[in-house]
């Protein structure tokens, strides 16, 4: 069956921490790259538009290149980030905390009307998109246009990008706390658990980071604080005052439980601390520990077996806690805080439980299936019929659901 021409939007959401050429590459690829893989298998002509800040539209177009024939075309929608801006009053944190709200409300009439634009001008039949924006959902869900949401996590991850997500019309920071029928057996969570045992057991930095909580002694109760970025945000906003890492450490030097704080960071320079400033912290608080520089970056889940609590922000890291039944305090809010009771206790509950299944079953794709075309295909296909969107699929060629 011949298929018409398709029209594919990729919305990369130009936030300030994403403005890097490395990170966006290393999402784009294991994500956008081949979901378009899939969505094109078959097709004679796409027309693909990529909407975003002028220096991700490029460098998004460089990577669609190698993944699509010189058939298709390739356009870009530049976002003009100073009057975005300026809707705001030139506010980067009251932007981040509007895009992530779940209020009905929205304050922007400016992003209503450029992302109306946008669908407006690149007429697209589906859209994919790696970011949390309630405004593009919104947009979307009014024109009946089915959103094809991606992302890392929140089930943890050794290795890097094996774990992945994607949902259908909405972000997973927004479907998670939806009532699912999900069972509220922990197989999965010992699954996980086991999995993650075993990557922690064969990492090559492993043993250096035991040696090292050896050689702090375990008399004290420790917490772990894996430090994103030093303008990291959560889904639902900013954290309160600050962006700054310094102050991120003493707000979890004061939200602890335990007696000491082992900092280590998100594997990016950016979120690496001035010594000086270092030197400064540890003298004012002796519980501040910061780990040695040759594990102090990318490898924050091999610490967590051995601590009693994991302090963070945002990070995927502490979706751990309640799978090694960890004590957990957040600094901000995300989907983190649905895995929050009141006086929090170590076993997990019903809920918790319930809570990880629903990720699982829903809307985690195994790597195998996720670097597949046709296996991520039927994945797609599959969603895009259970959210009431069989014509669309058909658009893009339909396959016959099948186990390959």
């Amino acid at each position: 069956m011949a298929s018409r021409n398709l029209n594919i939007l990729v919305h990369l959401e130009p936030m300030w921490f994403r403005n890097d050429a490395r990170f966006l590459s290393v999402h784009f690829e294991p994500l956008v790259g081949p979901i378009l893989s899939a969505l094109t298998l078959g097709q004679n002509h796409v027309n693909l538009t990529v909407s975003s800040n002028s220096a991700l539209c490029d460098v998004s177009n460089c990577l669609a290149k190698f993944i699509f024939s010189s058939g298709h075309q390739l356009k870009t929608l530049d976002w003009c980030l100073k009057a975005l801006l300026e809707s705001y009053q030139y506010s980067k944190k009251q932007y981040c905390l509007d895009i992530f709200s779940r209020k009905y409300d929205f304050e922007s009439a400016y992003l209503l009307d450029a992302f109306n634009e946008t669908l407006k001008k690149s007429s697209p039949d589906i859209v994919v998109t790696t970011s949390k924006n309630r405004y593009l959902e919104y947009c979307c869900e009014q024109q009946n246009i089915p959103l094809i949401c991606t992302e890392m996590g929140p089930l943890p991850r050794i290795s890097y990008p094996d774990c992945r997500q994607l949902s259908i019309g909405s972000h997973l920071s927004a479907s998670i706390v939806e009532d699912r029928d999900a069972s509220s057996d922990d197989y999965i969570k010992k699954k996980i658990l086991k999995n993650q045992n075993l990557e922690i057991s064969r990492h090559y930095k492993n043993q250096r980071v035991c040696d090292f909580i050896n050689s702090i002694g375990r008399s004290n109760a420790l917490a772990l604080l894996p430090l994103q970025p030093s303008d990291w945000v959560t889904w639902d906003g900013a954290l309160s005052d600050s962006f700054q890492p310094p102050e991120i450490i003493i707000k979890a030097l004061n939200a602890m439980r335990s007696e000491r704080l082992i900092v280590v960071f998100h594997p990016v320079s950016s979120g690496l601390i001035n010594q000086n400033i270092i030197d400064t912290l540890k003298k004012s608080d002796e519980r501040l520990i910061i780990a040695p520089d040759d594990i102090s970056q990318g490898c924050s889940e091999l610490y967590v077996p051995h601590v009693d609590e994991i302090v963070t922000v945002s990070s995927n890291v502490g979706f751990l806690a309640p799978i090694y039944e960890k004590s957990l305090t957040l600094l901000g809010q995300s989907f983190l805080n649905d895995f929050i009771c009141e006086n929090y206790k170590l076993k997990m509950n019903d809920h918790q439980i319930k809570q990880i299944n629903n990720i699982y079953y829903n809307y985690h794709v195994d790597q195998a299936q996720f670097t597949d075309i046709l296996k991520l295909r039927d994945v797609i296909y599959a969603r895009l019929l259970n959210k009431g969107y069989a014509d669309v699929a058909d658009r893009f060629q339909k396959i016959e659901l099948s186990t390959h």
